[in-house]
């Protein structure tokens, strides 16, 4: 179902579009588990998708209904019912949010934990902030610092960095005082080595990163190697290990050894997308296979390779404005 609102009431719809509610909400959360919490006469209740009702509307606030548990507000307190109503946490808290994988974040006395779903304290009152963050980690906000804690409870980092970037369970990295750092789970990946760039994801093979000023390559082992050769700048492809590299001006690629697999021809590396490599040279747009065998030759534009097609922008022999597709290989 999709929340809408229709005269300043909210209703629902259905993926036809059609109205399947009475739209006499003044709010509502979102579908869970098969409940709706809603808002009428200043009171929170919980409804089914048919709207019959569930919780009687007295609450002052409902979240969302997971892990058999509902957060909710009462007398400017937080504690958690169950779908029949039935208190199952005191409500003690100055704030609750939703149980998720067992726990959930709350406050008291103006400091964010975290508890089980029997009350238990899993995460210390002390922080000026928890917030859910992606793959069910928990970020920490302190004095304008950041840490994590995982879906398990245990804390991964101490609230000491600028910013925590999470791109999965397996790859974090974070920034304090201009470098970065990495870990794996609760386990420093890096083993304290200060990066000024750390890449997003550790493959099987190597990819790109910066150690005092120098650049080098690091696997899934952590396991670093120098990069071959000074250029005056280098990009990551992100595909089959190859890097787009500016020497005396001119830009070329290479692989992880070193040896050069696009000749040190072109102005400039452009993109990389579904095996087609885009280069620019004398003003020219020049398209490539992933054997670097020359499959378009353009004058104003290509663009990125999407589902197989290239769109390219180009003027014909009286000077008149072109445009169309391209395939992989090269065929229009």
């Amino acid at each position: 179902l999709a929340k809408a609102e229709r005269n300043g009431l909210v209703t629902f719809l259905n993926i036809d579009g059609k109205e399947v509610t009475s739209g006499k909400y003044e709010d509502a959360g979102f579908l869970s588990n098969g409940f709706i919490a809603v808002k009428k006469n200043g009171k929170y209740g919980m409804i089914d998708k048919k709207e019959k009702i569930i919780i009687p509307n007295k609450y002052d606030w409902l979240g969302n209904y997971y892990d058999g548990m509902i957060p909710a507000k009462l007398n400017n307190k937080y504690g958690f019912i169950s779908i029949k109503g039935e208190k199952l946490l005191d409500f003690k808290y100055d704030f609750a949010e939703t149980f998720v994988n067992g726990i959930a974040i709350t406050s008291l006395s103006q400091k964010y934990g975290a508890i089980d779903a029997k009350g238990n304290i899993i995460v210390d009152y002390k922080y000026s902030k928890l917030t859910r963050g992606i793959f069910d980690f928990i970020v920490i906000e302190q004095d304008a610092k950041y840490g994590l804690i995982n879906k398990q409870g245990k804390l991964v980092c101490e609230p000491v960095f600028e910013r925590i970037d999470i791109y999965s369970p397996a790859s974090i990295r974070c920034k304090k005082a201009g470098k970065w750092i990495g870990y794996y789970g609760t386990q420093l990946t890096t083993n304290g080595v200060e990066f000024d760039f750390l890449p997003r994801f550790f493959p099987n093979d190597y990819e790109l990163c910066s150690v005092n000023g120098s650049l080098k390559l690091i696997n899934n082992s952590f396991e670093m190697k120098d990069f071959p050769g000074n250029y005056e700048q280098v990009n990551d492809l992100r595909y089959k290990g190859w890097y787009a590299v500016k020497k005396d001006g001119k830009t070329g690629i290479i692989d992880t050894a070193g040896k050069v697999i696009l000749p040190f021809d072109f102005s400039d590396f452009l993109w990389v997308s579904e095996g087609v490599i885009c280069m620019y040279k004398n003003g020219r747009y020049q398209a490539f296979n992933s054997s670097f065998k020359l499959i378009a030759d353009k004058g104003q534009h290509i663009g990125k390779t999407h589902n197989g097609i290239c769109m390219f922008q180009d003027v014909d022999k009286s000077f008149k404005p072109v445009s169309g597709f391209f395939d992989t290989t090269g065929h229009e």
